[in-house]
């Protein structure tokens, strides 16, 4: 079986409290951040997190319906960078480019 390491998965969805306002939990396979996935297909983010390696969650105001299983591909035009601090430890950034074409 093919593995989507370039895909996240809908696992669940919760209504927030607030009108139009979901938290959408995700899941993938690949060594990603949450914020590496087309979270804006779904609506204007309003926060989001990782909750372990290959799952995260994320607060979204959305006017269109969502179903579990709905596939969210990566981010186009993404690099992801590693830094490393004066003691080591890793630091990813995100970082879109808008200058490419």
């Amino acid at each position: 079986m093919k593995k989507h390491t370039d895909t996240g998965f809908i696992v669940s969805l919760h209504h927030d409290g607030s009108p139009n306002t979901l938290r959408v939990n995700l899941k993938w396979e690949g060594d990603h951040d949450i914020s590496a996935f087309d979270l804006g297909s779904l609506g204007e983010v309003l926060h989001c997190e990782n909750e372990s390696e290959n799952t995260g969650w994320a607060i979204v105001r959305s006017t269109h319906l969502m179903n579990p299983g709905e596939a969210i591909p990566l981010r186009k035009r993404a690099e992801n960078f590693e830094l490393r601090n004066r003691n080591s430890s890793r630091l990813s950034l995100f970082q879109i480019s808008l200058f490419q074409r």
